[in-house]
């Protein structure tokens, strides 16, 4: 794939964001997802409009939506930022924003372990960093295949739900 398919595909999919975003914050304009906050009902709400989620949610499904607070770091109680959302679930998505990742190890693992199926299970929940004076929440390189192994089943009713954009 090409580096304008890619990054056509990733800008297709941050304005779908920003659409629902906008769509469920009732904002008769387009809203920034830098500048909002989600509490769990709005991110569960969101996460469900961009079709990760299917109609009737079932017991796994809820569970991953929990595991999307613990890659933040956070608990359901806690607010999230858009954006930080709208990164992950691009990732989650199948996609690879390389602009968006931070180079780093995880503590003292090489990142080509990362292509071990059964060390993806291990880090999932390890992965990404904050940075503390924005609150971005950034994956580090390689932690996307990590993600997109455990947050399958969210991609796959992605794919089964939506029409190709393209």
């Amino acid at each position: 794939m090409n580096a304008a398919s890619l990054q056509m595909r990733i800008d297709h999919f941050k304005n779908e964001f920003r659409v629902r975003l906008s769509a469920i914050m009732a904002s008769e304009t387009e809203i920034n997802p830098k500048l909002t906050v989600l509490d769990f009902t709005n991110t569960a709400m969101i996460i469900h409009d961009m079709g990760f989620l299917q109609s009737k949610v079932t017991d796994e499904q809820e569970r991953l939506v929990e595991d999307i607070y613990t890659v933040f770091k956070c608990e359901k109680s806690q607010n999230i930022l858009a954006e930080n959302l709208q990164n992950l679930l691009l990732v989650i998505s199948g996609e690879r924003d390389r602009q968006s990742e931070v180079q780093q190890m995880i503590g003292n693992v090489d990142l080509a372990d990362l292509k071990n199926d059964k060390f993806h299970q291990k880090v999932w929940n390890q992965a990404g960093v904050y940075d503390e004076q924005t609150g971005m929440f950034y994956i580090r390189e390689g932690e996307h295949t990590c993600l997109q192994s455990h947050f399958k089943t969210l991609k796959m009713n992605r794919m089964q739900l939506k029409k190709p954009f393209f």
